[in-house]
């Protein structure tokens, strides 16, 4: 048997029309801004996870700072972990730096706030970059048997 069709006629979701789903055995209505809504709680979850990721890692190296911050991948971790905190923490503001005016669900600031919010996910860039630096560390101890010495 052929199951039913669920009739919906908003999409993309459009605030002036009923945007409803019907069948015979339900019937909801959409908020076009859920989506929206979903998203930005995704940031802030995910975003949180991250920079709490973050920190565990430079708390980790800071214990015995002497020995683990003497070797070069420790310190490419470092600098990682500390760009990806700014960078996530931005991400986890998700829209509460934009300005108010534009309407946007939970904004709350201002342009400077927004400036601030997209210098910080510019400053998280260099997060790949780091990972590339670790990786290549690591390939040249693997495969090429270089000694910590020679990275300094």
């Amino acid at each position: 048997p052929r199951r039913p069709t669920i009739p919906f006629t908003c999409h993309p979701p459009d605030p002036n029309k009923d945007c409803s789903l019907t069948s015979s055995r339900m019937s909801a209505t959409i908020d076009p801004t859920t989506p929206i809504k979903i998203a930005a709680w995704g940031s802030r979850i995910s975003g949180g996870l991250s920079t709490m990721g973050s920190l565990a890692t430079i708390v980790s190296l800071f214990k015995d700072r002497k020995r683990k911050l003497a070797r070069s991948n420790n310190r490419f971790l470092l600098m990682m972990s500390m760009a990806d905190i700014v960078q996530s923490v931005a991400l986890a503001s998700t829209t509460a730096p934009m300005p108010k005016e534009t309407g946007v669900y939970g904004a709350i600031g201002n342009n400077i706030t927004c400036t601030i919010q997209g210098f910080c996910l510019q400053v998280g860039l260099i997060v790949p970059y780091y990972n590339v630096f670790l990786c290549a560390y690591y390939n040249l101890s693997i495969l090429f048997g270089m000694k910590q010495e020679y990275f300094g």
